[in-house]
């Protein structure tokens, strides 16, 4: 519910201020300059896999479960990362559908998102080791940043 929240939220503020077509702009651009290479996903996958050991072995009473849980949380991050992509290179110049595009996108990734939140819960998967999963790729788009921009200032 915090993500749907958090999304619809952000998403309208962004269409109040004008800014959602600019902001999907940017995104493009960014992510044409990093699919040049395949950093973040290796990132994600490193970071997921020590976050799962940790996790599994932190709470060794469902060791499963959470190891589980946190790859299912991993490999959502990454569809959804993909979907991001996908929709920033293929992004209308024109600013109505553009507009029109990204909202649908957005709405339709986070509703993914929610019903992997869903369908784990009714799984009895552990829900924030999930959540931890999801958080390795956003970790891995920030290591990345981070790293990028270092070099650049090199």
């Amino acid at each position: 519910v915090g993500f749907i929240l958090g999304a619809v939220w952000s998403l309208q503020k962004m269409l109040r201020y004008g800014s959602a077509f600019q902001r999907f702009l940017y995104l493009s651009a960014y992510i044409r300059q990093i699919l040049s290479n395949k950093k973040i996903e290796k990132y994600t996958i490193i970071l997921s896999l020590i976050c799962s050991l940790i996790c599994a072995f932190v709470f060794h009473s469902q060791m499963i479960q959470v190891f589980i849980a946190v790859w299912i949380g991993c490999l959502t991050g990454l569809v959804g990362y993909h979907k991001i992509v996908q929709m920033a290179l293929n992004i209308p110049t024109d600013e109505a559908a553009g507009k029109k595009i990204g909202t649908q996108e957005y709405m339709k990734r986070y509703l993914m998102y929610g019903l992997v939140l869903v369908v784990c819960q009714l799984m009895e998967l552990p829900i924030l080791a999930v959540l931890v999963g999801l958080m390795c790729n956003k970790g891995a788009i920030l290591l990345y940043a981070l790293k990028e921009k270092e070099d650049f200032h090199e």
